[in-house]
């Protein structure tokens, strides 16, 4: 059986918006891969989300997350987005992955879709 794709470890991201109100615009991200029995993927900046990731082949993997927006203190939050990514994992040890991320208000209303491409960098 061929080797799957393993992005277990941190990871520093540079997310990069390709339409919508961020068009343009590069954020950071950090993130984190855990090989635990869901394959449990966390984000840790800038805002805070929990999600899963999927091994698709030797070089290959998807993740999807809800990451929480506009978090205060107390529990409010305006928003949160729906990110679903395809990844390839490069010979040097870095990935790039592309996709989506639907964003909804709170009460779970629709607002945008926009896609993106992250580059990233294992930093353990």
């Amino acid at each position: 059986m061929p080797s799957q794709a393993n992005v277990t470890g941190t990871w520093m991201l540079q997310v990069t918006f390709h339409d919508g109100p961020m068009q343009g615009q590069v954020e950071q991200a950090k993130i984190v891969f855990q090989s635990d029995r869901d394959n449990t993927c966390l984000v840790l900046l800038p805002d805070t989300g929990t999600g899963k990731w999927e091994a698709k082949g030797p070089s290959e993997f998807s993740y999807e997350l809800t990451e929480i927006l506009n978090y205060e203190p107390g529990g409010y939050f305006g928003r949160y987005v729906k990110v679903e990514h395809q990844g390839t994992l490069t010979a040097d040890g870095t990935f790039s992955s592309a996709g989506t991320g639907e964003v909804y208000q709170a009460d779970g209303t629709f607002i945008l879709t926009t896609h993106t491409t992250a580059v990233a960098t294992r930093v353990s």
